[in-house]
């Protein structure tokens, strides 16, 4: 009773620096509590993770001007409700109801009459983007953008012409900072065809084209894209392009040599000997744009191709490229006509595991961007690794020394916290392919994750799915969830392996296997199979 009659700023500074958990705790104390939260934004403001709500489209923090107090202390309580139940969840979940989305109503006009319908195509969808209701994703050579409602209705929709049939693509998203259009960067990886274009998903304007970037970088190796608003990032092998999109301004990027040399715009003679490729041998995890700022993060999981690069004893982690912000313009011919920047490649210094050495880390993926405050320019990254503490990677080995590690990197100081979790634990019921990684696209998450779902990689008690759930501070731990597919869906996944020729008009004849997606801020799995898109809430 003294607590509460204290002056509402003490009573409000108090609450500074708890947890989301925590603030929704004392709120539902009393309704004096409960009308004081849900009519001041101070608490959300001031929550040691107030990146763990999930914000509307458009909104990037819990400053905007949108989000008023009782609609973020609503998205508080529904996001801390799913978050208990999936870290309570002891025995596999079953799905509580299931919509399909007709995705045959979505190919009014085929300008490809000689392309096949989604029941006969060689390969299902794939390259998938989900945002609430917003879902993309590649279906041979058109990527699709959908406007999900309810009850199995698509709303809107927009097919967008990739290329030439039998091209396969790499794809990255973003989301603009309004929440209005979608960033689609696609690359045709045997022709080198980088092309960016943004998509209005705005009812009214919904599908509204503008195509920002088209050209052409033929790939020395396997390539890797990725893009954040006005870059675009192609790397493969000794490769590294940049290409500012919106002003149609562009360089490679290559490393100082030990000679001394300032970074600046070469022509390709005079850098003879003055620089070198930027990533030679370089086993690449993943590349990551900032938000905000001009930099590039890049990983790599292999000790010796990283001393090749930086010159010296290092480590498997994540190394940081100031990105010029004066181009030239993008060359009409091919790549020896490009300007070179030499640039430097820093080491973030790390201070804990998974980037030690005896530590093998198998894969590199970002997972999410977060700031801590709109107010500062201290920014957090995320990001998942599978590793083994052995010092090699070996799937068919003893997993007791494989672990799942999400760790959470504070760049202003370069500190990290990390969480684990044992892949002994589910190896008993569950194959390798049965773990699900984080969804590439828009980095702003974290908890979606994607895998391949069929016959052949379900489990005996019908999981199809086992997601890894982090301790995000509020206090619901660490876990893996497991997720069941109902019998009628599992008689419906792609069964093919091998040589062996299916049979045609089946649905699905010709798949290996399903896109499975799972958001774990709404518990709602979307699977794809050859009747439709299946979205099961849980």
């Amino acid at each position: 009773m003294e607590f509460l009659s204290l002056p509402d700023e003490l009573i409000l500074k108090a609450l500074e620096g708890l947890s989301i958990q925590d603030i929704i705790n004392v709120a539902q104390t009393s309704s004096l509590l409960r009308t004081l939260i849900t009519s001041n934004k101070s608490p959300f403001l001031h929550a040691q993770n107030r990146h763990t709500i999930r914000l509307p489209r458009g909104c990037e923090s819990v400053e905007d001007s949108r989000m008023t107090s009782s609609t973020l202390y609503s998205l508080a309580t529904e996001m801390l409700t799913t978050s208990r139940c999936l870290g309570a969840s002891q025995q596999p979940l079953e799905a509580r109801r299931d919509v399909v989305f007709d995705m045959y109503s979505v190919r009014f006009e085929d300008r490809k009459p000689r392309l096949p319908p989604f029941r006969d195509a060689e390969a299902p969808p794939t390259n998938v983007f989900i945002h609430d209701n917003i879902i993309a994703f590649q279906f041979l050579t058109s990527l699709f953008v959908l406007l999900l409602g309810t009850s199995g209705v698509i709303v809107e929709h927009f097919e967008l012409d990739l290329g030439d049939y039998g091209t396969r693509y790499r794809i990255h998203y973003q989301l603009t900072q309004s929440g209005n259009s979608l960033i689609i960067a696609s690359l045709a990886i045997f022709t080198g065809r980088i092309r960016v274009h943004e998509v209005n998903i705005m009812p009214g304007e919904f599908g509204k084209l503008i195509q920002h970037c088209d050209l052409s970088f033929p790939p020395s190796g396997p390539p890797v894209i990725t893009v954040r608003d006005p870059y675009v990032v192609l790397a493969s092998k000794g490769d590294l392009i940049l290409v500012d999109w919106r002003q149609n301004t562009g360089v490679r990027l290559l490393r100082h040599n030990a000679a001394p040399s300032e970074s600046g715009v070469h022509h390709e003679q005079a850098a003879m000997g003055l620089v070198t490729s930027l990533l030679p041998h370089f086993a690449l995890g993943a590349l990551l744009l900032h938000p905000q700022e001009p930099s590039l993060f890049v990983s790599s999981i292999d000790c010796q191709s990283i001393r090749s690069v930086v010159g010296r004893d290092a480590h498997s982690g994540i190394y940081m490229i100031n990105l010029p912000t004066h181009m030239p313009s993008v060359p009409s011919l091919g790549a020896s006509n490009w300007a070179l920047y030499a640039v430097e490649l820093r080491e973030l210094q790390l201070t804990r595991e998974p980037f030690a050495h005896g530590t093998f880390v198998d894969t590199w993926i970002p997972t999410m961007w977060c700031r801590r405050s709109s107010l500062t320019s201290s920014w957090i990254l995320g990001a998942s690794y599978e590793i083994d503490k052995k010092g090699v990677w070996d799937p068919h080995s003893d997993e007791e020394n494989k672990m799942i590690e999400e760790v959470i990197f504070e760049l202003s100081d370069c500190t990290t916290r990390t969480q684990s979790l044992s892949l002994s634990s589910i190896r008993q019921s569950h194959t390798h392919q049965n773990r699900s990684r984080p969804l590439k696209g828009d980095w702003a998450s974290g908890k979606i994750f994607e895998q391949e779902a069929s016959k052949h990689n379900i489990s005996q008690s019908g999981v199809v799915m086992v997601v890894p759930k982090f301790e995000d501070g509020n206090g619901h731990g660490c876990c893996w969830v497991r997720l069941v597919l109902p019998a009628p869906l599992k008689a419906k996944l792609p069964s093919r392996e091998g040589p062996n020729v299916p049979v045609i008009g089946w649905p699905g004849a010709y798949w290996r296997a399903s896109p499975c997606v799972f958001d774990l801020y709404t518990a709602k799995m979307y699977l794809w199979l050859p009747d439709g898109l299946h979205v099961l809430q849980y």
